[in-house]
């Protein structure tokens, strides 16, 4: 499940949202680093970090370094309307 965060959010409420939904993966830009820097220690549970664009941290994965491994065809999977899950924080 994805669960987008407003950019307009302090490190400290990025982090308590990602406490609430038991984050394994953060996806980011570069932009957000010093927040994802925070994260190991805060939340040792997300396990994996993927940085998109430039001055991303050393301990993440490249975004486009993933892409350009992918498979390029579409993958095979059959999708249903009752598959689509949602999560939204309001304040």
């Amino acid at each position: 499940m994805g669960l987008p965060l407003n950019y307009r959010l302090i490190a400290k409420e990025i982090i308590q949202m990602m406490k609430l939904t038991d984050t394994k993966i953060m996806i980011f830009k570069g932009t957000f680093a010093k927040i994802a820097e925070n994260v190991p220690e805060q939340l040792p549970g997300v396990k994996t970090f993927i940085g998109i664009g430039k001055d991303i941290p050393d301990f993440t994965l490249n975004y486009d370094k993933l892409i350009s491994k992918a498979f390029p065809g579409e993958p095979k999977a059959e999708i249903r309307d009752e598959d689509y899950q949602r999560c939204s924080i309001a304040r």
